[in-house]
């Protein structure tokens, strides 16, 4: 979902001027709710974000390590594998 940054802001802004304005402490605590909803929102995304590139970057690590890691072949068997004897 990519909802601008602002416009969220903006939602939020919007929120605490009617909590503000509210003469129930109800109708404050559901004002508050929403612009809680919102900020988990924002930050479940960016954490999202942030965890797939940690996952990309980990791929393209592995992915380099193995095309750099020469296999080793013996005389005695076939490489790494774990039936060489």
């Amino acid at each position: 979902m990519n909802i601008p940054m602002n416009r969220i802001l903006d939602k939020m802004s919007n929120e605490l001027a009617k909590a503000k304005q509210e003469q129930s402490e109800v109708r404050i605590r559901e004002h508050l709710i929403v612009m809680r909803t919102l900020c988990d929102l924002v930050l479940e995304e960016k954490q999202d974000l942030n965890e797939r590139t940690y996952s990309n970057n980990e791929l393209n690590l592995v992915e380099k390590k193995m095309m750099s890691t020469p296999s080793r072949v013996d005389d005695d068997g076939n490489g790494d594998s774990l039936l060489d004897f």
